[in-house]
């Protein structure tokens, strides 16, 4: 699979910073509501997929097993299906993968949500990284939250199989469920498709036991023998409020977010959880996806 770059995505058109706004770092009672009501109202559910068949942007969610009630699924459909015909979303499997649904031009993102990283790695299998590695490099998009933010890096937790790396960073490990607060860098004007007011914004994020970032050169995918390029930083950390009573180093791993290149494709790489951090999340994770595909789906306002 080739993906020819389209022309870039033109520029978010509004930002509204406003830190003094009641952001939260959990769904609301309201919001969980109303996406329990949009999945159940969704007649046309079928097969593991909701959206557009037609979408520019078709994201392939890699669960260990199937569920027609996943609630990782569940949620991504939510924020990415419910207001547009721009994206799809289906979910895919170990054998999925591996009898080739990778290798064609159905999906131009594969997106690897939370988890226990283990049972991830576990059900994907060397066979099956590989195939997401020729995938990315080939010109497809990778999207990594929590768990999937580990199998991105591939370190930071025990029998990693370090050969699957697609990102140029080192990985701590943070136990802890909480509250953290992040500031955006440089590089999330070019992903998150915002102005540079972005640079002066703080948000807080749901956190559940991720993964934290340092930007490293000199790394390599071993399956392709492929060079991987230094990531860059799109969030940062700056503080944790979580239930461990030890806090991490939020200056030897400032990185919450992470995007680079590899090969044609392009990796993003959350630890924390934007998909259940509030609205504010909804317009960063679509544009970062429009960014990643390369496509040119006008990008979402920015309000924060």
């Amino acid at each position: 699979m080739d993906i020819p770059p389209p022309p870039p995505a033109p520029k978010v058109s509004k930002i509204v910073v406003n830190n003094n706004s009641n952001n939260s770092s959990r769904d609301s009672g309201q919001d969980l509501i109303a996406k329990g009501k949009w999945i159940a109202s969704k007649a046309e559910r079928n097969g593991f997929k909701f959206g557009n068949p037609n979408a520019k942007i078709r994201c392939a969610i890699f669960l260990p097993e199937k569920s027609s009630h996943e609630r990782h699924y569940d949620t991504f459909a939510y924020l990415l299906c419910r207001e547009n015909d721009d994206f799809s979303i289906e979910q895919i499997d170990h054998k999925d993968i591996i009898d080739g649904c990778l290798r064609t031009t159905k999906y131009n993102t594969v997106i690897f949500p939370g988890g226990i990283v283990h049972d991830v790695e576990k059900a994907l299998g060397l066979d099956g990284a590989l195939e997401v590695c020729k995938f990315v490099n080939a010109g497809g998009a990778f999207f990594g939250v929590c768990s999937g933010g580990f199998i991105a890096g591939a370190d930071g937790y025990s029998n990693a199989t370090k050969e699957k790396k697609m990102i140029g960073v080192s990985v701590g490990y943070t136990p802890g469920i909480g509250t953290i607060n992040v500031t955006f860098d440089h590089k999330a004007i070019e992903v998150f498709g915002a102005s540079s007011e972005i640079l002066n914004a703080k948000l807080s994020m749901y956190f559940a036991n991720g993964p934290m970032y340092r930007p490293k050169e000199g790394t390599k995918n071993m399956f392709l023998g492929l060079d991987i390029p230094k990531a860059e930083i799109l969030v940062r950390f700056l503080d944790f409020s979580t239930d461990k009573t030890k806090k991490p180093s939020v200056s030897n791993w400032p990185g919450a977010a992470v995007a680079a290149d590899f090969g044609k494709g392009r990796v993003v790489a959350f630890g924390p959880h934007p998909e259940a951090s509030g609205n504010a999340w909804v317009p960063l994770i679509k544009n970062s996806l429009i960014w990643s595909t390369r496509s040119d789906v006008k990008r979402m306002d920015v309000i924060i």
